[in-house]
C-alpha cells in the first residue's frame, strides 16, 4: 500500500511538471528551459532517461505531443544504424560521425548495465 502511495506521488509528480512544462511554451512558445531552473533540471533528466531508453512511451509521446523535441528517436538512429550495415557489412561506425557516436552511446550503456533488455535484444537480432 505505502509503495503505491509513493507511486502515485511520483506519477503525480511528473504530471505536475510536465504541466509546468506546458504552461512555460504558452508562455514563450518554445521548451528551452534554463537548466538551473527546477524545471530545466527536470526537463534535462527526461532526456536522459530518453536517451537510456527508461522514459516510459507514453510519456515521450505526451511530450513529442507537446511540441518538445527529443533529439533523434532511438529507433531512428537504430534504423540508420540497419541501413548502413546494409551497405557494409558490418556496424563499425566511423567515431566522428553522429551515428558513430550514437553506437559509442550505446556500447558504453551496454557495458555499464544501463541499456534496456528490449533494444539489446534488438542490437543483438542485426549481429
Amino acid at each position: 500500500k505505502r509503495m503505491e502511495a509513493m507511486g502515485f506521488r511520483f506519477v503525480k509528480r511528473w504530471n505536475d511538471r510536465y504541466n509546468e512544462l506546458v504552461q512555460f511554451k504558452a508562455k514563450h512558445g518554445h521548451c528551452k528551459v534554463h537548466r538551473t531552473t527546477s524545471l530545466g533540471t527536470w526537463v534535462r533528466n527526461q532526456r536522459h532517461l530518453y536517451n537510456t531508453g527508461k522514459l516510459a512511451d507514453d510519456r515521450i509521446k505526451r511530450m513529442e505531443a507537446m511540441g518538445f523535441r527529443f533529439v533523434k528517436r532511438w529507433n531512428d538512429r537504430y534504423n540508420e544504424l540497419v541501413q548502413f550495415k546494409a551497405k557494409h557489412g558490418h556496424c563499425k561506425v566511423h567515431r566522428t560521425t553522429s551515428l558513430g557516436t550514437w553506437v559509442r552511446n550505446q556500447r558504453h550503456l551496454y557495458n555499464t548495465g544501463k541499456l534496456a533488455d528490449d533494444r539489446i535484444k534488438r542490437m543483438e537480432a542485426m549481429g
